[in-house]
């Protein structure tokens, strides 16, 4: 006596093809989110130089499952975050913030910097190093442009997640 299964093939196959659909439209997904929080830090960055705004940008890991909003500028986390007395983390970001805290620009670094941007606003340049005493003495307030991004995609990346899993 023997039974005899059917069928067992086609259906690993048509597993293996639904996980790849799964797969497919997960990566989409993600993508579409990562693409507009990136656009959102951008509009929220604050414009000097452009700078800031040109060094937003996402890194895609390998299976591009996971993409990450990033600004690649030295200067980003002191404009997000603020400086000294002035600092402002939101809780969910505190680990993040941590990382940079302690890293230190030469003060012929931030003054050049200062300069520039007295420059570019029409401001003479003998201010460049009161305004650096000032954000030395006082701190520098933040500007958030990623936290404000990333609250609004989180958001809508659940929505999306959520109904694809309804309508998978």
């Amino acid at each position: 006596m023997s039974s005899k299964v059917t069928g067992v093939r086609e259906l690993v196959d048509s597993f293996k093809k639904a996980r790849k659909d799964i797969e497919k439209q997960c990566v989409q997904i993600v993508s579409a989110n990562a693409f507009e929080g990136r656009n959102e830090a951008v509009k929220n960055a604050p414009i000097a130089f452009g700078k800031l705004r040109q060094s937003i940008g996402i890194e895609i890991s390998s299976d591009k499952l996971e993409q990450s909003v990033v600004a690649n500028a030295d200067y980003a986390p002191y404009i997000e975050f603020g400086t000294g007395g002035k600092v402002s983390v939101p809780s969910e970001w505190a680990e993040l913030a941590n990382g940079f805290k302690g890293q230190n620009f030469s003060k012929d670094d931030i003054l050049e910097r200062l300069r520039n941007w007295c420059r570019l606003k029409g401001i003479d340049e003998k201010y460049a190093y009161p305004i650096m005493v000032t954000i030395f003495r006082e701190g520098m307030r933040p500007q958030p442009f990623m936290y404000p991004a990333w609250q609004k995609v989180k958001k809508q990346f659940s929505r999306d997640m959520v109904n694809f899993m309804r309508n998978a």
